[in-house]
Formats: structure tokens, sequence, C-alpha cells
């Protein structure tokens, strides 16, 4: 995805949803994992309404599996936040990022690359 390669990261995702899928409950957290990088993957493809489809899953099984204050659920949340920005829905974006901000701040710290580019979201949202 990093690399603009879609067609082979996305057939990477399905390889590994099919793998989960053979070997692993799919509410497990590697599921929810996959789903959210396939989030993630369709924002770079400025897929915007489909990458909060994606996170939403990812969401269903992350609060479920590791609850809201582990740091894979905040920055699904904190994504799925960029993919709202995109689509110009500051206020929904803005309460999820206040959800992820201080959890990634605690765990992760502030100097975090995943928290600083959620603080960074913070601040769009709530400057439109």
């Amino acid at each position: 995805t990093r690399l603009n390669e879609f067609a082979a990261a996305e057939q990477l995702f399905d390889e590994a949803l099919e793998i989960y899928a053979n070997t692993i409950e799919t509410d497990h957290a590697f599921v929810g994992e996959a789903y959210r990088q396939y989030g993630n993957l369709r924002i770079r493809q400025q897929q915007y309404n489909e990458a909060v489809t994606w996170f939403d899953k990812a969401l269903a099984i992350l609060l479920a599996r590791l609850g809201e204050n582990h740091w894979q659920t905040a920055a699904t949340l904190s994504e799925k936040a960029e993919a709202l920005l995109r689509l110009n829905q500051h206020g929904e974006a803005q309460a999820l990022l206040d959800a992820a901000v201080p959890v990634l701040d605690r765990l992760l710290g502030a100097e975090h690359r995943l928290a600083q580019t959620a603080q960074a979201r913070l601040e769009k949202a709530v400057g439109e």
C-alpha cells in the first residue's frame, strides 16, 4: 500500500483473510487488523466511503476483542476519521479523534507517528 502497488496489496490482504478464515475465528483481532489495512488501502485509492466501511468492520472486531483503550482500536478510529475528513464529515471525525488522541498519546507517547497523525487530524477537524 505504501508503495502505491494497490493491486498487489489487495491480493495480499485477500490471501491473509483466506488464511485467517481457515485457521482462526472470524472475529480474531488479526482479521480486524486486516480490515483496518483494507481501509487504509481504500484511503490511498481515494475511495473514502469504502474505507469507512472497512474501518467499521475493523472496529466491530477490535472494540470487542481489544477494547477502546488499545492502540490498534485508537489507530483505527483515527484512520476512519481521515476518511470522514475527506468526505467533509468533520463533526463525526472530531468525535472519533477526541476518543483516539488521548489513547494514542498515553499508550504510544505523543511523539509516536500514529499519535502525531491523529493530533494533526484532530486539528484539521476542529479548524474546519
